[in-house]
């Protein structure tokens, strides 16, 4: 239940973002275009775009093996087997986020998303707690980590690839 409504509030938050978008579109811009991207924050931006691509899928795909679990098989088994893949794939993009080189202009959204990351691994974590003592307050847990870390995700998104689709 807990991550069927995560997946829930993402979509309402990328509903209310893109009737922003297409308002701005509509009444024409308020400021100006934010300025171009220097030669190393854009090899900041496409070394980081390898890394969100895995981190957004597996997001997505953290989300379904919850809904799963509250809506088709409620195999807390079943849970840890999918959750249990997509944990690794969080800490190690986690690492890797945290090795990256970082210009300096990038340094606050950098540590943002990091700190995204770092909270999807979290609710991953969350979930496999459920998994082993059934205890619901971890999907609870899960679902509001997660919800963060979506909202992280979707502004620093706006800032190193504006216009394009996120998917969470």
């Amino acid at each position: 239940m807990a991550v069927a409504l995560a997946v829930l509030g993402a979509a309402v938050l990328r509903s209310e973002i893109n009737s922003q978008t297409v308002h701005a579109a509509v009444s024409g811009p308020s400021k100006a275009a934010p300025p171009a991207m220097t030669p190393d924050e854009e090899r900041y931006a496409a070394v980081l775009w390898e890394i969100h691509r895995e981190v957004t899928s597996s997001a997505v795909a953290m989300s379904f093996a919850g809904i799963a679990l509250k809506t088709d098989t409620s195999d807390a088994r079943e849970l840890e087997r999918r959750v249990g893949k997509l944990a690794p794939v969080f800490r190690e993009a986690e690492e890797r986020t945290r090795r990256m080189t970082v210009p300096p202009t990038m340094r606050e959204v950098h540590s943002r998303y990091a700190g995204a990351v770092g909270q999807y691994s979290q609710a991953a974590e969350e979930m496999l707690k459920f998994a082993q003592d059934g205890e619901p307050q971890h999907l609870s847990k899960a679902h509001d980590t997660s919800i963060a870390a979506s909202e992280d995700m979707l502004r620093v998104g706006d800032i190193l690839w504006p216009g394009h689709y996120k998917p969470h």
